[in-house]
């Protein structure tokens, strides 16, 4: 089934060559698919929940809570930042004897109806609001001229200490980005760069914790990428996946990168699944 979205969008998604972006059905299938082919099978496998906690991203991992009997372990930050090393070492630690997990780490950012990326109108709503939330709100204080480096001091510093854990998450946000900001805010689709920028990082992330740490045990197929939230024609959101690097984590090997597996084997609607109305 395509995603029905107006040509502003299509074209958006075409004129920056996003073309490898699916469903989450065909998502699905290939990462078992290429997890099978490296000894996970679905009984002895957990999902490692990379995505932020967005609600409007739930499309994506829906198939893969529902068909992993909701053995879920939530990994990351907003916008797909990781939790830390401790947490990682944690999901090493939770892996099924013989088997491990299937994690699926992407960044987010929304394209609207007119074809501008960061915007989008949620469910219920009527007016457009950032997507990713956290993302496009430090851009838009950044271009505005707030651009002093993230401090923790202004996280622990706040007066209710249940606000510390919800702003630490926007501070490493924060302070992943900045180095990169002037570049991000000089570029052609500032919004867009962000995304990508923070992908890499989050990709690069993953695995300078992952080679060490998950010697501990269990195996991780590791599927990284961006996720496109694009406005529908009925005014809904659909999940796009654009698949990045894919690596192949073992606690006897060294990592293997799987990339050009895991698009051999993709669902033939790779790059089809949108269809302008």
């Amino acid at each position: 089934m395509n995603t029905k979205v107006r040509p502003e969008v299509a074209k958006a998604l075409r004129d920056n060559h996003i073309d490898n972006t699916v469903l989450s059905g065909p998502l699905y299938v290939a990462t078992n698919k290429v997890a099978g082919q490296y000894g996970l099978t679905q009984r002895d496998v957990i999902f490692g929940n990379g995505f932020c906690p967005d609600e409007i991203k739930g499309g994506l991992k829906a198939p893969f809570v529902d068909n992993y009997s909701w053995r879920e372990f939530d990994l990351c930050r907003v916008d797909g930042i990781l939790k830390g090393s401790d947490m990682v070492s944690a999901m090493s630690h939770h892996a099924p004897d013989d088997g491990g997990f299937i994690v699926l780490n992407a960044p987010h950012v929304s394209v609207n109806s007119n074809g501008e990326f960061g915007k989008i109108i949620r469910y219920g709503q009527d007016v457009e609001t950032g997507c990713c939330g956290a993302a496009m709100g430090y851009l838009e204080k950044y271009t505005g001229g707030d651009r002093g480096e993230p401090e923790l001091e202004d996280v622990l510093s706040a007066p209710d200490s249940f606000d510390i854990a919800a702003d630490y998450d926007t501070y490493v946000l924060k302070k992943v980005l900045y180095p990169h900001m002037d570049e991000i805010t000089k570029s052609r689709i500032p919004q867009l760069a962000l995304t990508q920028k923070l992908y890499e990082l989050i990709a690069h992330d993953f695995d300078a914790r992952s080679s060490g740490i998950l010697s501990e045990g269990g195996d991780v197929l590791y599927v990284s990428g961006i996720e496109y939230d694009v406005q529908t024609v009925d005014g809904g959101v659909e999940n796009l996946f654009a698949p990045g690097k894919v690596i192949f984590y073992s606690d006897t090997k060294e990592p293997v990168d799987v990339t050009d597996v895991f698009l051999d084997v993709l669902d033939e609607n790779t790059g089809r699944c949108i269809q302008e109305v």
